[in-house]
């Protein structure tokens, strides 16, 4: 089964998902679109140390994992709307030193969270998947 994936919506409609993957370099943005389709593919049977969670304190965010010598630590819910059947991507964010960038993603992730469930039609998109440019020959 395919699980859905979905990006947070801010009030002003923008993917803020989108955004921060779009400031991704491109090696990076290789990797993350590869943990995002395995995602996708697998949902909760993902291979251990992939999709990591819940994180202590927050009980309903999860992080994806792609290592590097920058850490890409995206964060996401599963649902909030289907469970069972989806996952919403809610910030981007990086770890460095065991320390998150921005250091308060994961309350952030939780607020964006509540906002979704709230407004699930306004306030998620289907996930924009950020291609890795390519050269020109």
């Amino acid at each position: 089964m395919a699980w859905e994936l979905f990006d947070y919506v801010n009030a002003r409609s923008e993917n803020e998902f989108k955004k921060w993957t779009l400031g991704l370099q491109k090696g990076y943005l290789g990797k993350l679109n590869s943990k995002i389709d395995l995602l996708e593919q697998h949902g909760m049977g993902l291979l251990p140390n992939m999709l990591e969670g819940p994180l202590v304190g927050y009980p309903n965010t999860y992080k994806l994992t792609c290592k590097g010598r920058v850490q890409l630590r995206p964060m996401l819910c599963r649902g909030p709307v289907k469970n069972d059947q989806e996952f919403t991507f809610l910030i981007g964010a990086t770890e460095r030193d065991w320390e998150y960038v921005p250091s308060n993603a994961p309350k952030e992730a939780e607020n964006r969270r509540l906002e979704v469930l709230a407004d699930s039609k306004n306030r998620r998109r289907a996930h924009e998947k950020v291609g890795v440019p390519r050269k020109n020959p």
